[in-house]
């Protein structure tokens, strides 16, 4: 039996694993994260934007790996939030910087970044996005003044803004900023779009999601896109606004934020490269959708759902008409033949490939 063995990608953190016999590398599915932690990252994020707003200077020789271990639970995300921390400490170049993240995520052994917030304790920081007694909601809109919408708010939505520190709200994100003085969070609009994970997708060596964009003109689109896109900002913003009029405003922890609520929600899927019989699944595919003892056509994204567990099929109707011509061909359509003969016609005369 061949051998398995996990390896951690340097840059990313992220683990892959690898066939020791015949050498293929494959990505396992990630879970969502469990309340306990997306919670705990949302607290971390309060305390970042609260040193970035206040300029203070958290890192020096005594702290460094206490913040860089702490954060490393949160893998890529928390990286964002280590290269916010580190803005205005001047003891360490950006190279260095690199060398400690990449020891942190593989050394640190840390459950929580209590660390983090006990440092942050120390200097005077306090997490406060649970203090909703007495608290005043405005809507600022760019371009105009902020106005009241504290009355309009539901105990379900006011929950999600101290989770998420933002809202969806006419097809567009709000984000969270506090005034604890006043006790005054205002929601500022950074996107005329938000953006819907339909399904994560493996593909083994490389994984992909089925994303919707809808823009608060009423325009919507559907794409599978490459993981990347997601995870770097840059990458992210080129595909927003070369699909049209999606427009992000928002930074790049801002980004982190809709990510943390949106990969937690999304549907895990197995893609389907070979068309015809699948050992595995026990059932047969085409490039319209998947037949058992009934036929179980695809959805608009290409997707089957059997047995509580979802398939991707990427020839399915929806997808552009000029590719991938010669897997459309093979397309269930109901006819005089039952599908029992016409499947032992097809496996005689083409074996195991079919």
């Amino acid at each position: 039996m061949a051998k398995i063995i996990r390896q951690k990608d340097s840059q990313t953190g992220q683990e892959h694993l690898i066939n020791t016999e015949t050498g293929d590398i494959t990505t396992p599915i990630v879970s969502p994260w469990p309340t306990s932690k997306a919670n705990e990252f949302v607290k971390c994020v309060n305390l970042v934007e609260q040193i970035v707003l206040k300029k203070i200077n958290l890192v020096d020789d005594t702290t460094i790996k206490a913040i860089s271990y702490s954060l490393a639970i949160f893998e890529e995300k928390g990286k964002n939030l280590f290269d916010q921390v580190c803005l205005f400490q001047t003891l360490f170049s950006t190279e260095q910087l690199n060398e400690e993240w990449k020891e942190a995520l593989h050394k640190s052994a840390a459950k929580s970044p209590g660390k983090f917030k006990k440092i942050c304790r120390e200097k005077g920081l306090e997490i406060k996005i649970n203090e909703d007694d007495g608290w005043e909601y405005k809507l600022k809109e760019p371009g105009k003044s902020p106005y009241n919408i504290t009355d309009e708010l539901t105990e379900e939505i006011v929950k999600e803004i101290q989770n998420y520190a933002f809202i969806e709200r006419g097809y567009c994100y709000y984000f969270a900023e506090y005034n604890y003085d006043s006790k005054i969070c205002t929601l500022h609009r950074r996107s005329n779009f938000v953006l819907r994970v339909l399904f994560h997708i493996n593909r083994g060596k490389e994984n992909k999601r089925v994303i919707e964009l809808e823009n608060m003109y009423g325009r919507k689109i559907t794409a599978d896109i490459e993981t990347t896109q997601l995870t770097s900002f840059q990458k992210f913003k080129e595909l927003t606004e070369g699909s049209g009029n999606f427009l992000f405003d928002g930074t790049t922890i801002d980004l982190g934020k809709i990510k943390t609520k949106l990969f937690k929600e999304e549907k895990a899927s197995q893609q389907i490269d070979m068309l015809g019989w699948n050992k595995a699944g026990k059932f047969f595919s085409f490039s319209n959708g998947i037949y058992t003892s009934e036929f179980n056509p695809v959805d608009d994204h290409g997707i089957v759902t059997l047995n509580g567990k979802n398939y991707f099929i990427p020839y399915h109707p929806g997808t552009d008409e000029y590719s991938n011509q010669n897997e459309k061909l093979f397309f269930y359509k109901p006819g005089t033949v039952s599908f029992s003969d016409w499947a032992e016609a097809y496996c005689k005369s083409f074996g195991d490939t079919g």
